[in-house]
């Protein structure tokens, strides 16, 4: 994850659905997935950056 700008291509690609696409890796035997649109592609915001400045909403995640 985070290799080159990949995640970036996924999530602009995931609003056209002819370029959509699920993730799914495994790991030690568990299988994770991503779904295409899913609210987790967002990096979360650190606790330290809203501390600092109040005004910036955390993103949405499951």
């Amino acid at each position: 994850m985070y290799h080159g700008l990949r995640l970036f291509d996924l999530k602009r690609l995931n609003q056209d659905p002819r370029f959509r696409k699920d993730l799914q890796r495994e790991h030690n035997g568990q299988i994770y997935r991503l779904p295409a649109g899913s609210p987790n592609y967002l990096v979360e915001i650190a606790p330290k950056i809203i501390q600092i400045n109040p005004d910036i909403v955390p993103n949405v995640r499951n």
